[in-house]
């Protein structure tokens, strides 16, 4: 219930920190059940844990940084996807993509593939809906590729090309039963020239924060500064404190002439930056 609420709410992170600490708290009974136990166990035949920590989320660990903001490594993510009920598995998979934790998102979803495999070649089926595994494991390679050749693109200056393949990127989650499968075309109707989106993607996460905001760069670079406004805001709406995309609204105002929107955009970026540094 509690991932139910955070997914509508588009917490990814939050999504994210708390399967961890779920798997965490499992790893605390690993060799418990065992013997007259066995019967018992939630999670039987999963792999034995290699990175996870149990302790990582301890208040009392080595580690100051707050719980809410803790994030495992890829390897120990790895350990974390089979100690945690099955449901919640594909959204763990898909927050991490979300948050661009791309290096675990791969590990674990090749880890299940792999287990899955091995399961059904002795007769189990690990996954009972298989199909909502597949569907994350192809987003996830989808955006991964969409995304570095969309970089790529803009990397050689083909900005139009970039800014088409980033709103493709965009669109990777829509029609899932989670999110709004709406139409937001990046194209105007008979026309191949791009043009900046009418709101923000709502699937929320950083990725799409991301996306916007490279979309916006790209509208820059072209010397389209409205869209390249329209883009940032949409980055600013999904991650209110995203600096990057701050500064580069902040610029294109100052092209459009609108110095007192720009003025409060420097402002805001000033401030976000000072106090990162005071409170790092």
């Amino acid at each position: 219930a509690k991932v139910r609420h955070l997914i509508g709410r588009r917490r990814w992170f939050v999504v994210a920190n708390h399967c961890e600490q779920v798997a965490a708290k499992r790893v605390q009974l690993e060799g418990i059940f065992t013997g007259d136990l066995a019967d018992l166990d939630p999670f039987p035949g999963i792999p034995p844990v290699k990175e996870l920590d149990p302790d990582f989320f301890a208040e009392n660990s080595k580690d100051d940084t707050p719980l809410h903001l803790r994030m495992l490594s890829p390897k120990a993510t790895r350990d974390a996807a089979f100690r945690m009920p099955k449901e919640i598995m594909p959204y763990y998979l898909r927050a991490l993509r979300l948050e661009e934790r791309y290096s675990g998102a791969v590990l674990v979803g090749t880890a299940l593939v792999e287990f899955d495999t091995m399961a059904k070649a002795a007769g189990n089926d690990y996954f009972a809906e298989n199909e909502r595994y597949t569907r994350e494991w192809e987003r996830l390679d989808n955006t991964i590729k969409m995304k570095e050749e969309g970089d790529l693109l803009f990397r050689d200056a083909y900005y139009d090309r970039a800014v088409a393949l980033y709103g493709e990127c965009l669109d990777i989650d829509k029609g899932s039963a989670d999110f709004d499968g709406s139409s937001n075309s990046i194209l105007r109707q008979s026309s191949s020239w791009p043009v900046a989106r009418s709101h923000a993607n709502d699937a929320g996460g950083k990725l799409h924060a991301v996306l916007h905001s490279n979309r916006a760069a790209c509208f820059a670079s072209m010397g389209r500064y409205e869209d390249a406004v329209k883009e940032s805001s949409h980055a600013i709406e999904i991650h209110s404190m995203y600096t990057k995309a701050i500064l580069r609204r902040a610029r294109c105002h100052a092209k459009l002439g609108q110095d007192e929107k720009a003025k409060a955009d420097f402002n805001r970026y000033v401030m976000l930056v000072e106090g990162a540094r005071d409170h790092p």
